[in-house]
C-alpha cells in the first residue's frame, strides 16, 4: 500500500503554531510506502520494520537562500517485486545552485539595513533628544560619515515617524 500525501510531515518539531506531524508519530500506519512532499528541503528515506517514509524535497528551487543554493535537487525511484519494496534517492543532473542563483540583491539589501541601524545607533549615541532637531543630527552625521543619500532619507523618514508618536504620545 502506497500513501501520497502533500503534508507537513518533518523530523523535528516546528515553531508552535506551523501545523506538522511528526515522522515518528506515524510509523504505525497500514501503508508500506508514504511519499510526502510539503516539506521543500526533504528529508531522504526513512526505513522501519519494512516500511518507508520519503520526501526528497522540491524538485525545483524555492528561493536564493544560501541552503537552497546548495541543495540538490532529487526524486525517489522505487520498485516493488514479491520479494519486497526497493527504494533509492537519485539526484537529479540539474544546474548548480550557484550557476542559477543570485544573491546580489539579499546581500547588498541586508548591508544597506546593517548600516542604517549603525548609522541609527550613532545618532543616539551622539545626540541629546530634548534639545536638538533631530532632522539637524541625522543631515550632519551623514555629512561627517559620508553616508549614500538615500540612506540619509530612509532614516530621516524613520525618525519623522517616530517624532510623530513622540508627540502623540505627549499630547495624551
Amino acid at each position: 500500500m502506497i500513501h501520497l500525501a502533500h503534508s507537513m510531515l518533518v523530523e523535528k518539531a516546528l515553531p508552535e503554531g506551523i501545523p506538522h506531524t511528526l515522522v515518528d508519530h506515524i510509523w504505525g500506519t497500514s501503508a508500506d510506502v508514504i511519499l510526502t512532499g510539503h516539506f521543500h528541503s526533504g528529508f531522504g528515506i526513512k526505513e522501519r520494520e519494512g516500511k518507508f517514509i520519503c520526501n526528497p524535497g522540491a524538485i525545483a528551487r524555492i528561493n536564493n537562500h544560501w541552503t537552497e543554493i546548495e541543495r540538490m535537487p532529487k526524486v525517489i525511484v522505487g520498485t516493488v517485486r514479491k520479494e519486497g519494496i526497493e527504494l533509492k534517492e537519485i539526484e537529479l543532473q540539474a544546474a548548480k545552485g550557484s550557476d542559477v542563483l543570485d544573491r546580489a540583491y539579499v546581500e547588498k539589501a541586508s548591508h544597506q539595513e546593517e548600516k542604517l541601524h549603525a548609522f541609527v545607533q550613532q545618532v543616539k549615541e551622539q545626540s541629546n533628544f530634548q534639545t536638538l532637531q533631530m532632522n539637524e543630527i541625522i543631515s550632519e552625521i551623514a555629512a561627517m560619515s559620508n553616508v549614500e543619500d538615500k540612506v540619509r532619507q530612509e532614516a530621516l523618514r524613520r525618525m519623522t515617524i517616530i517624532e510623530e508618536r513622540w508627540e502623540a504620545d505627549e499630547a495624551e
